[in-house]
């Protein structure tokens, strides 16, 4: 069976039949199926009271064994952020770099991958 990727896309990203979107450093459309589900997310999150661990952690454990697969890692490999500039932070500062090493970047990157390297040195 074979996938009509238009279709797909014209599903999944509306919004990219009024524009061609090529930013996507920092912010971008999400797939529909995702913006679904987060507005699910926010309408239980809306009473905190109400949810459980399994209402938490079990979206967070799906992401993770779903990544891993993808990645052919485990699950416990996979460290989920807030976003990507916070990732790289972590992983910087979790590195035993000490004054003096040498980082290489390239003068293209996005700022907010080059600044937590910067800092470190």
């Amino acid at each position: 069976m074979s996938t009509d990727f238009a279709a797909l896309r014209r599903e999944e990203f509306p919004a990219l039949d009024e524009a061609i979107y090529l930013n996507s450093a920092s912010i971008g459309p999400i797939p529909e199926r995702t913006r679904r589900r987060l507005d699910e997310y926010s309408v239980m999150r809306s009473a905190p009271h109400r949810m459980n661990d399994h209402d938490f952690f079990s979206e967070l454990d799906q992401a993770r064994a779903l990544t891993a697969r993808l990645l052919n890692v485990t699950a416990g490999e996979i460290a989920l952020t807030f976003n990507t500039s916070y990732g790289l932070n972590l992983a910087a500062r979790g590195l035993p770099l000490e004054p003096g090493d040498v980082v290489l970047a390239s003068d293209r990157e996005f700022p907010a991958n080059v600044y937590p390297w910067m800092r470190l040195a």
